[in-house]
């Protein structure tokens, strides 16, 4: 009984803290699109309700307690392995929801990049008018080929069988190296890139058909090896889609919402197969396949809401070993942390050499998430560093005086990135999420100079220089 208390003061405080946030970027937002711009105002909210559905939906998901293997609600996901101390979770939320507030404070405190006014003494609105067409298409075509290629070289490098059926698991590959597992893994963030670039165009009046194309070959991969970027690509689509085609969004909401919900159950199903490929995918989605059991209901809905929120129970897994008097944290190295802000290569920094197989884990499946690295390393750092990401990042979202259509596209692009960067930091380490944030970072520092340099370049009158 007092595990269920725990748990619920805790989706108590989240969905206050939620609510509290959300009414306040409410009354905000007006100004915040008047100083900002739309990217920076709407990033802001996208990445708070990000931060605070994870921990509310893994609390919800516990209820009732599930840590009992012979509860028929058990899935061995929450108290399974981690996540067992309820007693700190009121608290570890409560901690959880002030640094998503101070992340969504750090806007208001934006005015330090606000663009200048116009001069008529107003601050410019950011139209999202459509670049050209045939711009948009040039570029569409570009990332097709691109893909493609990108397709053509991974299954010509674990073979073309695994695209279509292999008893090989998840990353396996026939000769065990390590090269080609790497390999495997390293491509996937390509095509979660070049399925987001195809969503983007799409929503700036790209063709349907060039986006239809690079999308359904960036799907495939993730398909083959059950990971769930398969969710963030329909998620971005089906935004895309919603938006694009206004005039039919009425018709489109209910089938877009069911295929998402579709796509955040899939790649769970799919890690229970002890194969891989489409004709994987194919049975699961038709219900023929007898290697495991078959959906079941609501149990299933709980293991989609605790994957969502499973870097929350890692969370409260380390401040339960900072409390514990007689248990620790996992060992963390000297320099560890340090060096995971290191936006340089392994190579160069040597955190490959030095760290490899020594980053902090709950167990060998679940690593630290950044967060729950930075807690376990201070206190004060929980609180200071995602503030501080938050507060730098809205100097490359914050909308021009004169936002170019060059603008548009590459701010899009660098939200997308550093949003990239906040999901991972939820379950994996700083370093993994770090990366995403730093190129965010470097693709809006290029777009400031490549403004800048324009800006002084000598402007022409009637044609003439």
């Amino acid at each position: 009984m007092n595990d269920w208390v725990r748990l619920v003061e805790a989706a108590a405080i989240g969905i206050f803290s939620g609510c509290l946030g959300l009414i306040w970027w409410k009354f905000r937002k007006r100004a915040w699109i008047a100083h900002y711009g739309n990217i920076a105002t709407y990033f802001a909210v996208v990445v708070f309700v990000f931060l605070m559905l994870g921990p509310i939906e893994w609390c919800i998901s516990l209820l009732p307690p599930v840590n009992d293997p012979g509860n028929p609600t058990y899935l061995g996901i929450g108290g399974g392995g981690y996540g067992k101390d309820y007693g700190v979770y009121p608290r570890a939320m409560l901690w959880w929801s002030i640094m998503a507030l101070s992340v969504l404070a750090l806007t208001d405190a934006g005015s330090l990049w606000t663009m200048a006014p116009n001069r008529d003494g107003r601050a410019s609105r950011l139209g999202f008018r459509r670049p050209r067409r045939n711009i948009v298409n040039r570029w569409s075509v570009v990332i097709a080929i691109a893909t493609l290629a990108a397709v053509l070289k991974l299954f010509n490098d674990i073979g073309w069988d695994r695209l279509i059926w292999s008893d090989l698991g998840r990353f396996d590959v026939e000769d065990g190296s390590l090269g080609a597992m790497q390999g495997v893994r390293w491509i996937l963030p390509t095509f979660l890139t070049t399925g987001a670039l195809a969503s983007l165009l799409l929503f700036l009046n790209g063709s349907a058909a060039a986006f239809l194309m690079t999308w359904v070959l960036s799907i495939v991969p993730f398909l083959v090896f059950q990971s769930r970027g398969i969710t963030i690509l329909f998620l971005l689509a089906g935004a895309s889609i919603y938006f694009r085609f206004r005039r039919y969004r009425r018709l489109a909401i209910i089938p877009l919402v069911l295929v998402i919900a579709v796509s955040a159950w899939l790649p769970l199903r799919l890690r229970e197969e002890q194969s891989t490929g489409l004709k994987v995918v194919w049975n699961v989605l038709t219900n023929q396949t007898q290697e495991t059991k078959k959906f079941n209901g609501w149990n299933m809905v709980i293991l989609l809401m605790q994957n969502a929120g499973q870097g929350f129970g890692v969370f409260c897994e380390v401040i339960s070993g900072l409390d514990a008097p007689g248990q620790r944290v996992a060992e963390i190295p000297d320099g560890y942390i340090l060096t995971s802000f290191s936006p340089l290569p392994s190579a160069i920094d040597g955190f490959a050499e030095r760290y490899s197989g020594k980053d902090p884990r709950v167990n060998p499946f679940t690593p630290y998430s950044a967060f729950a690295e930075l807690v376990a390393t201070s206190t004060l750092a929980f609180f200071v560093v995602p503030a501080f990401i938050s507060f730098v990042s809205i100097a490359f979202l914050v909308q021009p005086r004169n936002p170019t259509k060059l603008w548009i596209i590459l701010s899009m692009l660098v939200a997308l990135l550093i949003l990239n960067g906040w999901v991972q930091a939820t379950q994996y380490a700083i370093r993994t999420s770090g990366r995403f944030i730093y190129c965010g970072w470097f693709l809006g520092s290029c777009e400031i100079v490549l403004r800048w340099i324009v800006d002084r370049l000598p402007k022409r009158k009637n044609g003439n220089p």
